[in-house]
């Protein structure tokens, strides 16, 4: 049988860099692999040729399905009779329901496809803190730390497993496989990563430092504008490297952790030798993250409609 590839996250977990990677691959996989990613010609697929944050080539196919679009109508687009293989890769897996994804696996082997489904899982802890700060990125509703770890990763654990429950799933750690992701997805599957002729050098959607984050929750908490929020992470992120301090736990969401894992907080904090983050924040990478935001005004200024509501923002700030 041929096969269907679906990487399926899980988030946090490097996806935006291996997405980066498949697209810009994407002749080379076809044409040396006989493994079919199948990109478009719009926005999306110039967006992750080119290196930003995207969904993925499955995203579309995850939303058409949760429209009620027929599952196998929308698989075929995916499926190229003349490769060995196809790939999808998608974190948004997660929203589909356990029977489209069974339906996935009866229609791809109907149509002579063996599913294998593939995800990179995380440190519950470390998972916790990015789950966090994606939720600070996108502009979400943002809690407490102590209350999203909790709450977030409790809701990305049930989708773990609901994922497990109804997909041929291999899960990969992220921890051991984060310094060659290419390598780590590509060679259980048989093909040599190292012959990949556009491996991505630059950080793909990064961690947002502690200052970052302040600074972005302070927006939010003053303007309550999501839409703002996410532009200014994405701008950050895509244009400048990381400044400032990592997050780290503080002993109340290390506790939420423990408690959402189902796991002593004393004897977890001994094994992992865990010492509460109690640092100031940093002044000067304040300092810079501000301005950085006013260096963005400037070349906001002729920017069209979509962002008219950020260079508003910035304006009532005082950094346009």
């Amino acid at each position: 049988m041929k096969k269907l590839y679906l990487h399926v996250g899980f988030p946090k977990t490097g996806s935006s860099f291996l997405q980066v990677l498949f697209a810009r691959n994407a002749a080379f996989m076809r044409d040396s692999w006989s493994l079919n990613y199948r990109l478009g010609s719009g926005n999306a697929a110039a967006r992750m040729r080119a290196g930003g944050i995207s969904s993925g080539n499955g995203a579309g196919l995850v939303s058409r399905i949760l429209e009620g679009e027929a599952v196998g109508a929308v698989l075929d687009r995916y499926l190229d009779d003349g490769c060995a293989a196809s790939l999808i890769s998608s974190e948004m897996w997660g929203k589909l329901l356990p029977e489209h994804n069974r339906a996935i696996v009866a229609i791809a082997d109907a149509r002579g496809y063996a599913v294998e489904a593939i995800a990179f899982k995380r440190d519950p802890f470390d998972f916790a803190i990015s789950l966090y700060l994606q939720n600070v990125k996108r502009g979400e509703r943002s809690p407490r730390f102590e209350e999203a770890c909790t709450g977030r990763l409790g809701d990305a654990l049930a989708v773990e497993a609901r994922l497990a429950q109804s997909l041929p799933l291999t899960v990969i750690s992220y921890e051991t496989a984060r310094d060659d992701l290419a390598g780590a997805f590509f060679s259980p599957l048989g093909f040599d990563a190292a012959s990949l002729p556009q491996v991505p050098a630059e950080r793909i959607n990064r961690a947002l430092s502690r200052e970052e984050a302040h600074c972005l929750l302070a927006l939010k908490a003053e303007h309550g504008d999501a839409d703002t929020a996410r532009i200014l992470s994405d701008h950050l992120i895509e244009n400048y490297p990381f400044t400032g301090t990592p997050l780290r736990h503080s002993q109340a969401s290390f506790e939420a952790v423990c408690h959402t894992l189902g796991l002593d907080p004393v004897a977890e904090a001994a094994r992992r030798a865990f010492v509460p983050q109690d640092a100031p924040l940093d002044a000067d990478a304040i300092a810079l993250t501000e301005s950085r935001l006013q260096a963005a005004s400037a070349g906001l200024r002729q920017t069209p409609a979509p962002l008219s509501r950020w260079r508003r923002l910035l304006s009532r700030l005082g950094l346009a």
